[in-house]
């Protein structure tokens, strides 16, 4: 089994010293056959800063009202969409350009299994040269079962950028997909 994360800074971040740029641990979870599993994984290594990037990143649920991009900090509640197994849930992917003004692919890591980006075309997960944003759908296969997991999106270009992640839901049927 494997998991993919990123580490997102605030943009006034300190830059990690000496003491502390090097004591991030990673710690993994699991439940399996019922029960809880925790395991220690490994260090991180050394932290850097790195500068200003060319090109920040955002998924966000899909309002059609709200088509420009939203600053987040890294400190506020994770946006949240749900999806119902069978159907399919539109949302955001957006840029905002600081230098980086060509074409920019994309990938969506850490969703769950059963669960893809729909709908892409022949080209993939996209946004073209001068666009900053583009409706993708997630899609939940029919037997994917109520789980809620943290996905984000990730940039194959300028440094290999990603969104801060995002709150995944697959419920039964409730009342309705929702996104908030």
């Amino acid at each position: 089994m494997e998991a993919r994360g990123a580490i997102n800074a605030a943009l006034d971040a300190p830059k990690p010293n000496e003491t502390n740029a090097t004591i991030s641990k990673v710690t993994a979870s699991a439940v399996v056959n019922g029960g809880q599993v925790v395991k220690e994984v490994n260090s991180l290594g050394k932290i850097q800063l790195g500068e200003k990037p060319k090109l920040f990143v955002a998924l966000e649920p899909y309002d059609e009202k709200t088509t420009n991009f939203v600053e987040r900090s890294i400190s506020d509640p994770p946006l949240e969409i749900t999806v119902v197994p069978g159907q399919s849930i539109p949302a955001w992917l957006k840029v905002k350009r600081n230098g980086h003004d060509d074409l920019i692919t994309f990938s969506v890591e850490g969703l769950p299994h059963g669960v893809i980006v729909d709908n892409i075309g022949l080209n993939g997960v996209l946004i073209p040269k001068g666009e900053d944003s583009r409706q993708i759908f997630l899609t939940a296969a029919k037997w994917v079962p109520d789980v809620d997991r943290f996905c984000f999106a990730k940039a194959a270009q300028a440094d290999n950028q990603t969104s801060l992640p995002v709150l995944l839901h697959v419920r039964q049927r409730t009342a309705q997909a929702s996104t908030r």
